[in-house]
C-alpha cells in the first residue's frame, strides 16, 4: 500500500481524541469476536457398529445455518425486565384510561353543542311552552301517585265501626220508697214510674184489705177532710204510727221509710249488720214477711 492510501485510511479511521493504539486494539477485538461466532467446520462423521447395537448409528453434521451454532447473546437480568413489564402495562393502562376519558368529553361536548344549536334555533316561547308541558306532565303524574297512596292506606285504616252500645241500666229508683236498688229487684213500671217488689207487695196486701175492710167514716191526716171509704194506713214520721189517708191523697203521698232511722252512729255500732237487724235490735222492728 501507498504511504497515501494508509494516510487517508488513518484519517478516516482517527477521530480528534483517539490514539494509533486504541486502534490496533479495536482491530484485535474485531478478529476474535469474528472467531468465536463463526465455528470451524466440523468434519464429517461416519457410522459406528457396536456389537450390541443391531442397526449403525448414522450421525450427520449440522448445517452452518443451526440455532445451535450462533451466538447466544447475554441474558439481561430478570428484575430489569419484571420492572420494565410493570412500567410498560402501567403506562398502557392509562393510556387507555385518558382516552375513555376523552371519547366521554368529546361525546358530551358534542351532545352540549347540539343542544346549544336546538335552543337557539327554536324561539324562546316555544322552550318555555315546552318546558312548562313537562312540567305539567310531570306534576300530574305525581299527584296519580300521591292519591293512589292516599287511597291505599285510607282503604287499609278503614274498618267497620262498631255502634256504641249504651250500657243497660243496673240500678233504678223506685217511685214509692224513693230508694236506689238493683234492677233485678225492679218489679213494675209505668211510664216514668218504677216500683220495687217490696212496695209492689205492700200496695197488692193495701188492695186486698181494702176488697176485704169496710169503708168507715174518718178524717184525712193530709187534706183534713171527712171521707166515707176504706182508707190506707200510712207510717209518715219517725214515730212509726199509722196514719189513715184517703184515696185522694194516697198518690201524693210518701211512706216514711224505716231505714232512714238507722244513722251513722248505729252503723259504726253494728258493722256487720244489715239494716233489717238494726231496726230489729234497735226499734224492735220486725221486716213483714213479703
Amino acid at each position: 500500500m501507498n504511504k497515501t492510501k494508509l494516510q487517508e485510511e488513518l484519517l478516516k479511521n482517527v477521530k480528534p481524541g483517539i490514539k494509533p493504539s486504541d486502534l490496533k486494539k479495536q482491530k484485535k477485538n474485531s478478529q476474535t469476536n469474528n472467531q468465536l461466532l463463526t465455528p470451524p467446520p466440523t468434519p464429517p462423521l461416519k457410522p459406528v457398529k457396536t456389537n450390541n447395537s443391531p442397526s449403525p448409528i448414522v450421525q450427520y453434521p449440522t448445517p452452518p445455518d443451526s440455532p445451535l451454532l450462533k451466538p447466544t447473546q447475554p441474558s439481561k437480568p430478570a428484575n430489569n425486565v419484571k420492572d420494565l413489564q410493570q412500567q410498560v402495562s402501567y403506562w398502557s393502562k392509562t393510556a387507555q384510561n385518558h382516552l375513555l376519558n376523552l371519547s366521554k368529553t368529546s361525546a358530551e361536548l358534542f351532545n352540549a353543542e347540539e343542544r346549544i344549536k336546538e335552543l337557539e334555533s327554536k324561539p324562546k316561547s316555544q322552550t318555555l311552552s315546552q318546558e312548562a308541558e313537562k312540567a305539567l306532565v310531570e306534576a300530574n303524574q305525581r299527584i296519580r301517585e300521591l292519591e293512589e297512596k292516599l287511597s291505599k292506606t285510607t282503604a287499609s285504616q278503614e274498618k267497620p265501626v262498631k255502634p256504641v252500645q249504651k250500657p243497660e241500666q243496673t240500678i233504678f229508683t223506685c217511685s214509692d220508697c224513693n230508694q236506689t236498688k238493683s234492677h233485678q229487684e225492679l218489679s213494675r213500671q209505668f211510664a216514668n214510674h218504677s216500683f220495687c217488689r217490696s212496695c209492689s207487695v205492700k200496695a197488692r196486701k193495701a188492695a186486698e184489705k181494702q176488697i176485704q175492710e169496710q169503708p168507715i167514716q174518718f178524717t184525712c191526716h193530709t187534706c183534713q177532710k171527712n171521707h166515707h171509704q176504706v182508707p190506707t194506713k200510712m207510717k209518715l214520721d219517725q214515730t212509726l204510727q199509722e196514719y189513715l189517708i184517703c184515696s185522694t191523697c194516697r198518690p201524693n203521698v210518701k211512706e216514711f221509710n224505716e231505714a232512714d232511722l238507722i244513722t251513722d252512729e248505729l252503723w259504726q255500732k253494728y258493722p256487720y249488720s244489715s239494716a233489717s237487724e238494726i231496726l230489729e235490735k234497735e226499734f224492735d222492728l220486725k221486716r213483714r214477711s213479703e
